[in-house]
């Protein structure tokens, strides 16, 4: 069998130069492969901080919120909800309103029969809408202090203009003398204090007057104040 040396050595020539070229071509490659690698490696955390900054900005982005009174937002990435306004007040015993003193009412009830006066005058002073007692034996005034309150206090003078006769007035708590006051019809109305807590009737009476039976002297309770 008759070999064609020109042939053989031809194909010969034609592998080694295939070989060549395959040999270059992966020493490039093999030059290449770590730059593409790590350029590779490099993208790959780029995107990855990408990524976690773009998270991040979607649960906390950076929006302003409209002043609107409370209502809710529709923001991307956060769930919004409306305010609460929480209001604590403290109240303390000086900012709570405390029971105011009042005055005196007129008397209720009296043997004498025009003891309620519009309007009398006492030591040069006009005063509205007060009571009135003769300076006789056992005249006397009833008020209705219905035990609300704690402490009394009023005075008791000559009415301007009436005779002048003077006497001694007994004063009563629920029946029981607490006080008496002497007065002429030339003193100055004489201040009374009393502890009324509890108590439910006051009763101003003449003990002893001095113009006897037919005296039209008379003795008005000015300045009531009643304290709770």
């Amino acid at each position: 069998m008759a070999v064609d040396l020109k042939k053989s050595f031809s194909e010969h020539k034609k592998g080694f130069a295939i070989g060549g070229i395959i040999t270059v071509a992966a020493s490039v490659i093999a030059a290449f492969i770590p730059s593409i690698i790590e350029s590779q490696y490099w993208i790959n955390k780029e995107e990855r901080e990408n990524k976690q900054q773009t998270t991040v900005t979607q649960a906390e982005p950076d929006v302003d919120l409209p002043d609107n009174g409370g209502d809710l937002v529709d923001v991307p990435g956060i769930v919004t909800t409306a305010p609460t306004e929480m209001t604590t007040t403290i109240t303390t015993t000086t900012e709570m309103e405390k029971p105011k003193p009042v005055p005196l009412m007129m008397a209720y009830d009296s043997n004498y029969s025009y003891y309620k006066h519009d309007s009398v005058e006492v030591a040069g002073i006009t005063y509205k809408d007060v009571s009135a007692l003769l300076s006789r034996d056992d005249y006397y005034l009833l008020y209705n202090l219905r035990g609300e309150y704690s402490s009394l206090e009023f005075d008791i003078g000559h009415v301007d203009g009436s005779e002048p006769y003077g006497g001694v007035f007994g004063i009563y708590l629920d029946g029981d003398i607490d006080q008496t006051v002497s007065l002429s019809a030339s003193d100055y109305p004489a201040h009374v204090k009393l502890n009324v807590a509890n108590i439910n009737q006051m009763k101003i009476i003449c003990e002893k007057g001095d113009g006897g039976g037919l005296s039209f002297a008379k003795y008005a309770v000015i300045n009531g104040t009643l304290y709770p």
